[in-house]
């Protein structure tokens, strides 16, 4: 009685597939499948004839259990025709329980299946896709061969310059341009400079904003992915680790901050050199040059080449872009698409480059009132500042936008009103540029004393508003806190932006100050200024890796912070190799040419497994959703679920297909038929995998007309339970001796650093862990001239360990 349960709790997702026939009509349409339906109905009847308590959870225990293994695939079910008993009492009345959540299965299918949906279109034709021969268009044609054109003129640049640099002749700058040797060494120099022009913690401070950016946009695509545990993100969003995507945008204030900074800073070391003079025509003609040439070429990409670059259902979703950029790519190389197409950016990302060069272009009418009149013309430009921040709670106010992005049911509206236009971020590009002033004017060359009490209180201070700006609104977020009235979202965006400015303003200051210590040492390491140069091609190149990554997938995918990381490292990697190329082949030689011309200027059941005729032998199912179902029963009894991975023989049943089907070798392999299918099914902890063996063999029967009994399915070590962590004394072992050696870094560094700034002898055993010295060491590119190096051996172990 127990085995009829089992089975047809087994059976319900096969029927479910099974009500497609080869010939793609729905069986559960004709009187067959209903009679099939109701079979199963009286087979569960029987095995309920027992009285069994009323479940407490109503369909949603059953349901658990059905959605979390993994479904056959429709083409190898065949009719139902016998069961089978088994012993255990405790497992059959757990699969009864779960049972009483299904007895409507049949009513559910049958009006499930009768739905009438004529008035809805279920089909589109952008959405399919025929296998078609490559037709290249004449922009295609125009892209590859500009593309060439540019790696001719690499090749020819660099064996310009490696000839003349063996014949110790002159070089003319025009044709060192492309050159990858000359350019490699601009980039990639990592020598320290001292120089009171030079804010060296920059470069760690944008490296990491860079890398932020890269992680948040990354997040925004994985969510997009078809996930088989899509539910996951929301309880995601309500931890504290979401907050770090959530407010991710902080680090656009960074960006902002910066470019305020270094902006009045170039422009005010060039006023000192011509007295006071602004030449705004060359000073525009050289932001331009030196921003576009990337932005246009990637442009060309999207409207080119993109489109051959991936296929499958999830392109036909994300691989998108290039019917963005068809009427807005104008707007992108004007600079002004956050105004123009704010809901159809072509690179969506470079709406930051249009508000950056919108600021640059009205930085004048500060620069000059500054430079003449100096703090006099601060008054103006606070006003200004606090009218913006007025002006972005005033649209959060009238338009109801919430705290949180996730919760907002006008996120587009929100984005085109409070997050891309130009005047929501003039509070924080011109705090950088009176922080700047102040520390052009005041600060450049010298070093401010300031006492110890106060240099921490500032850390502290600057760390808190930091964390308060990233933390503060989590409790908000929280299931079991009330929303956040729409007041509360309208004084954090603005304000937490202007308070993040505040907190890098410290930090600059106290590291440029020398009151930084180990984290001005860390930010100015001069690893970060090579890494820094890639930043920019880094930003405009990022999102289309991303979703050219995304859009190629052809399986479902897992949602967790684990894959997405994964992802993120796979993504920066590609996106970092993407950036030298363009740096080198498009940024490095315009501004080299631009200087030889002009000089120097500043449910857990898986579905239907797709993809069998291509080797698709797996449906794993939900996991996670299958090992996480727990309900308790009795006082000490806990219904749990137990996930096993079973190997279901079909080879012949796929040669039975091949030799019966009207189709040529309907299921085609290149070596050899599969022998198995690798089946996730979800049962109660209580079901051995003997019993789980014994009952799949049942249903192979029915389902297949097969025996396999001489073939085992279900195998204990290919089951899992959820189970509270038992640490052995080797796991003890292993993470004290990982705690050891992370205490004996931080102890070494530490000593190392007090030593450094004493001036006092090191003792050579104290620095072996030293991460300071050990990096040296390892990031040393110092070329030694010495005739027991052989120097091309780097390169070559380097290419090989990337081949391996």
């Amino acid at each position: 009685m127990s085995c009829e349960t089992f089975s047809f709790i087994i059976l319900i997702p096969l029927v479910t597939l099974y009500f497609r026939s080869f010939n793609g009509k729905m069986f559960l349409h004709s009187q067959s499948g209903v009679r099939l339906v109701s079979v199963l109905i009286v087979i569960a009847g029987s095995a309920l004839s027992d009285q069994i308590p009323a479940s407490p959870f109503s369909n949603e225990l059953g349901y658990q259990y059905f959605a979390s293994a993994s479904k056959f695939p429709s083409e190898i079910l065949s009719s139902i025709t016998s069961n089978t008993n088994y012993e255990d009492r405790q497992c059959a009345i757990d699969i009864r329980r779960i049972l009483a959540g299904l007895q409507n299965f049949e009513d559910w299918a049958i009006e499930f299946f009768n739905q009438d949906i004529k008035d809805n279109r279920t089909v589109d034709e952008q959405y399919c896709k025929v296998d078609e021969p490559i037709k290249l268009r004449p922009i295609d044609i125009f892209a590859i061969a500009f593309i060439l054109f540019i790696v001719f003129c690499m090749l020819a640049s660099s064996i310009y310059d490696y000839i003349q640099t063996k014949k110790g002749s002159r070089k003319h700058p025009l044709f060192l341009a492309f050159s990858v040797i000359t350019n490699a060494k601009k980039v990639f120099s990592v020598k320290k400079v001292d120089s009171p022009d030079v804010i060296h913690c920059l470069n760690g401070i944008r490296c990491f904003s860079m890398m932020w950016v890269v992680m948040g946009h990354g997040y925004m695509t994985f969510y997009d992915l078809p996930h088989i545990n899509k539910n996951k993100f929301f309880t995601w969003t309500e931890t504290p680790f979401s907050m770090l995507v959530q407010n991710g945008t902080l680090c656009v204030d960074t960006f902002f901050f910066m470019s305020g900074l270094l902006m009045l800073w170039g422009a005010f070391r060039e006023m000192e050199k011509t007295k006071g003079k602004l030449n705004i025509p060359m000073m525009y003609f050289h932001r331009y040059i030196r921003l576009t040439p990337v932005v246009a070429v990637v442009i060309l990409y999207i409207m080119s080449l993109y489109k051959y670059s991936g296929a499958g259902p999830m392109w036909m979703k994300l691989g998108t872009q290039d019917k963005r950029c068809e009427d807005t790519w104008w707007a992108t190389l004007l600079y002004v698409q956050n105004y123009a197409f704010p809901n159809k950016i072509c690179i969506s990302q470079s709406w930051y480059l249009a508000v950056d060069t919108q600021l640059y272009v009205l930085s004048p009418i500060f620069l000059i009132p500054l430079w003449k009149w100096g703090k006099k013309s601060l008054p103006p430009m606070i006003v200004l500042v606090l009218l913006c921040i007025a002006c972005t709670f005033a649209t959060f106010m009238f338009n109801d936008f919430t705290l949180f992005r996730v919760q907002d049911e006008h996120v587009d509206l929100r984005q085109r009103l409070t997050y891309y236009p130009t005047h929501t971020r003039i509070p924080t590009w011109l705090m950088g540029v009176i922080f700047g002033y102040f520390l052009f004017t005041k600060n450049r060359g010298r070093k401010i004393p300031l006492a110890k009490r106060w240099v921490i209180s500032g850390w502290l201070l600057a760390f808190g508003i930091m964390l308060t700006d990233l933390w503060g609104p989590y409790w908000r977020i929280r299931p079991e806190n009330p929303d956040s009235p729409i007041i509360e979202g309208a004084f954090y965006e603005p304000l937490s932006r202007a308070a993040w400015a505040l907190s890098m303003a410290w930090i600059v200051w106290a590291c440029y100050n020398g009151h930084g210590g180990l984290i001005n040492d860390f930010l100015s390491w001069t690893f970060f200024t090579a890494f820094s140069r890639l930043t920019y091609c880094m930003y405009v190149i990022h999102r289309i890796v991303q979703l050219v990554n995304a859009a190629r997938l052809q399986t479902d995918t897992h949602f967790s912070d684990y894959e997405a990381v994964m992802r993120w490292w796979h993504d920066f990697g590609l996106t970092l190799c993407a950036s030298i190329f363009a740096t080198l082949a498009f940024e490095s030689p315009i501004l080299g040419i631009e200087k030889a011309i002009f000089g120097s200027v500043p449910d857990s059941w898986g579905r239907l497994p797709f993809g069998l005729m291509w080797g698709h032998t797996i449906s794993m199912g939900q996991f996670e959703e299958c090992v996480t179902i727990s309900r308790a029963f009795d006082i000490d009894y806990l219904l749990k679920g137990k996930y096993c991975l079973a190997k279901l023989p079909i080879k012949g049943f796929v040669e039975k297909i091949n030799k019966t089907s009207d189709l040529s070798r309907a299921i085609s392999y290149k070596k050899k038929d599969p022998e198995y299918f690798e089946l996730g099914i979800c049962v109660p902890s209580s079901c051995s995998a003997n019993m789980a063996d014994n009952l799949l063999k049942t249903i192979i029967k029915t389902v297949f007309n097969q025996d396999i009994k001489d073939n085992r399915t279900v195998d204990e070590q290919y089951c899992k339970v959820d189970e509270p962590i038992k640490l052995r004394p080797i796991d003890i072992f292993a993470i004290a001796f990982i705690l050891f050696i992370v205490f004996c870094m931080l102890a070494s560094s530490i000593y190392d650093y007090i030593q450094t700034k004493k001036g006092s002898r090191k003792h050579p055993l104290f620095l072996a862990f030293s991460v300071i010295t050990n990096a040296k060491k390892v990031f040393s590119v110092k070329k030694v001239d010495s005739p027991d190096v052989i120097h091309c051996l780097n390169g070559i172990r380097c290419f090989s360990i990337m081949w391996v």
